[in-house]
Formats: C-alpha cells, sequence, structure tokens
C-alpha cells in the first residue's frame, strides 16, 4: 500500500486464471485498536510496551481465522516490517463461511 502500510486483501478463485477480489478489501487496516492489548498479554519489556502505544505501526498481515463458539476468530501479526511484531485478535459475529460469503456477491 502507498505509506509503507501493509495489510490483508481477500480475493477468491475457481480456476487460478481469473481471480475476483473482496468488496472489503482490504479486510483490516492498521488502527490504534492495534494498539490495546490484551488482559491476558504478558512478557513486554517496557521499551516493547512504549512502542506498542507509541510507535509507528504500519502493519496488518500473516493473518489467520477459524470458527469459534459460531464467530470467527482472527489473529494477525500486527507492528512495524522492521523486526518489531506483535500478534492481535479480532472476532466477526459469524462464522468463517459468513464472513467470507459477506465478501462475495454469490
Amino acid at each position: 500500500m502507498p505509506g509503507y502500510r501493509f495489510t490483508n486483501y481477500l480475493f477468491r478463485t475457481r480456476d487460478f486464471e481469473t481471480w475476483e477480489y473482496g468488496k472489503y478489501s482490504p479486510i483490516l487496516m492498521p488502527s490504534e485498536e492495534d494498539r490495546k492489548l490484551s488482559p491476558y498479554a504478558h512478557g513486554f519489556t517496557p521499551e516493547k510496551l512504549r512502542q506498542i502505544r507509541t510507535g509507528y505501526l504500519p502493519n496488518n498481515s500473516d493473518l489467520d481465522m477459524c470458527d469459534w463458539q459460531g464467530r470467527t476468530v482472527i489473529t494477525y501479526a500486527c507492528g512495524n516490517q522492521l523486526g518489531f511484531c506483535y500478534t492481535c485478535e479480532a472476532e466477526y459475529e459469524g462464522t468463517v463461511a459468513d464472513f467470507l460469503a459477506a465478501n462475495f456477491d454469490e
């Protein structure tokens, strides 16, 4: 992306020649929400906590998702692409199948 940002786009194909772009792509964008730490987070040094709270974080990448109790749990890397990163989590109210279907006209 312009401005040194990294994120996730959603595409699909049936033949690996013709690709369809997901209508909500990019599906994640770096934001202030990525600075909110889970109450379960631990092991961050004071320097890493400062970097999370105030540093330039242009990256949302390496997305994984799974169904969990009727929701889609999405984990992804957040950081600066220069050696600093940590894992973030997001949720979608619906299954992975629902999430994917919402991105494409059937």
